[in-house]
């Protein structure tokens, strides 16, 4: 029988090219404002790097104690929740590599949630499909021709937002970008996992006893108090890591291994694997780089059965499908946004977001801080603002930008590529395509005061509330406090439990 491949056309209003976090809140903005949407995504479930390469908690919708990411955003937590697939936010006492807060949550609830929340709004979902070309009239795109293996799709929209990471929609339609820093360095590339069948009160004790073998200690806890208590971060392990390399028993590419606390009970989750010339972009480099992960994966976890108290029983529950890319396209906007106004918490007329994570640079000694952590940790003095002009390709109409692709220099995008950032500023985009849908008018056109105006509405925080920023400092002083009374051994270096 021969085979046949469908041909078919679509019209919407707005088409989003990517199903990630940055692609979800986009298309539920979108659709919310009554917009006709097609969500586009490569894979057969929603949530992209959130889900695709096991990713680790959600990083702060934070800046310090401030709650500066909500909205669509928080609603879509609030539902992980109510479905039983999320802690909330959870303090981490220590914020140095995680942040100020996380969010534990369960990869295949929080790919269910997120579909059942776009087909509430009424967005068309569409998997198994990736964009390879961009038809453009002008300097304007005009449809998309998206193909899978069942087929190819003529693609009709009015606005296109790309959420595809890589940015590879505006590349396609000719705008104009840099990869990493310019020069031809990324940062790396890493395969989460996570262990199950962990005897994790062993393993805290054992932490507990052998600080020293640690860089980076916290506990995580609920603000509320309780049984949540019981999270934790732990990064080292460094005396038994460098034995292990030493003798080629262990394959890792650093010198420790970052374990932090799972969702469920008894689970681990790993950012230990780490590959620095990964090539996102370029097929051959990308696939040994894949089988290279899948090495260093199992030496990894053999390494902690073997030599860390609480693994002996433990096993490889869940992996990433691929390696989690940091970055690799950075498309140039009508704004790029540069590492003094992430670290100075620079202010825009035109915001439509706030970021508030550090900037956090993996890998490479050219910026380590220190000798050996081969990486960058960089405090902000305030949160910054992310302007509207940043998801708006420079040259490039009919397009918005959503994710880590929006327009910024390497080390700004080493903040505002993280999901709890992503998911803030991405719900804008969302919002814009559909204004500009509505009025008739290209991004650069549309006032950002309209779609400031339409994130208040929806329960955003383009801007501080100062009377919320201090009764949310006020709880967490109470909850650290809290915890430091209590009688029983815990990991967080005293220092940290003392500033409160």
């Amino acid at each position: 029988m021969k085979l046949e491949f469908t041909r078919e056309t679509f019209h919407c209003d707005v088409a989003v090219a990517g199903g990630g976090p940055g692609g979800i809140m986009a298309a539920l903005a979108a659709a919310r404002c009554g917009e006709k949407v097609l969500l586009i995504e490569q894979g057969a479930f929603l949530g992209g790097t959130a889900t695709r390469t096991v990713l680790g908690p959600i990083s702060p919708f934070h800046f310090g104690d401030e709650v500066i990411t909500k909205g669509i955003a928080a609603q879509f937590i609030d539902r992980l929740i109510k479905n039983h697939g999320a802690t909330g936010h959870m303090k981490c006492i220590n914020p140095r590599g995680t942040g100020s807060y996380v969010c534990f949550y369960d990869h295949e609830i929080y790919k269910y949630t997120a579909q059942a929340m776009l087909e509430e709004a009424g967005v068309v979902l569409l998997f198994h499909t990736v964009v390879r070309e961009v038809m453009m009239k002008g300097n304007r795109v005009a449809a998309l021709r998206a193909d899978s293996r069942f087929g190819a799709l003529e693609i009709c929209p009015k606005m296109v937002i790309d959420a595809t990471g890589d940015g590879d929609v505006a590349a396609l339609a000719g705008a104009e970008f840099t990869i990493g820093d310019g020069m031809g360095k990324m940062q790396p590339g890493s395969l989460m996992f996570e262990m199950a069948g962990v005897d994790t009160e062993r393993l805290y004790q054992f932490i507990c006893r052998n600080a020293e073998e640690f860089t980076r200690l916290s506990d995580i806890i609920s603000l509320d108090g309780g049984k949540k208590n019981s999270r934790f971060v732990a990064q080292g392990y460094l005396s038994a890591v460098e034995k292990a390399r030493k003798k080629g028993d262990l394959i890792i590419g650093r010198d420790s291994v970052q374990t932090i606390s799972g969702f469920h009970p008894g689970w681990i989750h790993f950012n230990a694997v780490r590959l620095e010339d990964y090539g996102p972009l370029e097929l051959w480099k990308r696939s040994e780089s894949e089988r290279q992960a899948r090495i260093s994966m199992e030496s990894i976890a053999e390494f902690m059965k073997r030599e860390i108290p609480g693994f002996k029983d433990a096993f490889i529950a869940r992996a990433g499908m691929e390696l989690g890319v940091r970055e690799s396209r950075h498309i140039k906007g009508k704004y790029v946004l540069t590492e003094k106004d992430v670290t100075e918490g620079r202010k825009f007329s035109d915001t439509i977001g706030r970021g508030g994570f550090p900037v956090d640079i993996h890998g490479g000694n050219k910026t380590a801080v220190s000798e050996g952590t081969g990486g960058l940790w960089k405090e902000l003095k305030d949160c910054y603002d992310i302007p509207y002009r940043a998801l708006i390709p420079e040259s490039v109409e009919g397009l918005l930008l959503a994710g880590r692709c929006i327009s910024g220099t390497y080390e700004a995008s080493a903040s505002f590529r993280t999901q709890g950032v992503v998911m803030g500023f991405s719900q804008a985009s969302g919002i814009a395509a559909a204004l500009c849908v509505k009025h008739g008018c290209q991004p650069a056109q549309l006032p950002a005061a309209r779609i400031q105006e339409k994130l208040i509405e929806i329960g955003a925080s383009p801007y501080r509330n100062q009377e919320e920023k201090e009764r949310e400092e006020a709880r967490a002083r109470e909850a650290v406090k809290r915890f430091a009374g209590e009688k029983r051994e815990r990991i967080t270096p005293e220092r940290f439990l003392q500033d409160r």
